[in-house]
């Protein structure tokens, strides 16, 4: 073939995630930490108080129970990871 060649597509930098950062000495906080940060999402999120944050546009509850780290959604609570893999 003349005058044709071949191209190879150039990959494109992936953008760098967004890294939450927790507070130390809060619980709630280091855990949604973990949770964020396995997830690798690209949604903002932000603490405004002991367990409440800013997820992207959301006000969000978050509260330890039995261990595990619950989201208020509704009238009742999910997982945050059920909550991130929705919303996130």
């Amino acid at each position: 073939m003349r005058g044709s060649s071949l191209e190879i597509p150039k990959e494109e930098p992936e953008a760098p995630k967004i890294r939450y950062v927790a507070k130390r000495g809060c619980a709630i906080d280091e855990l949604w930490a973990q949770h964020l940060n396995k997830a690798n999402i690209e949604v903002p999120v932000k603490r405004t108080g002991i367990g409440k944050y800013i997820f992207g546009t959301k006000n969000i509850t978050a509260k330890i129970t039995n261990g595990k780290l619950m989201v208020r959604v509704g009238g009742g609570y999910m997982t945050a990871d059920e909550f991130i893999s929705h919303h996130g």
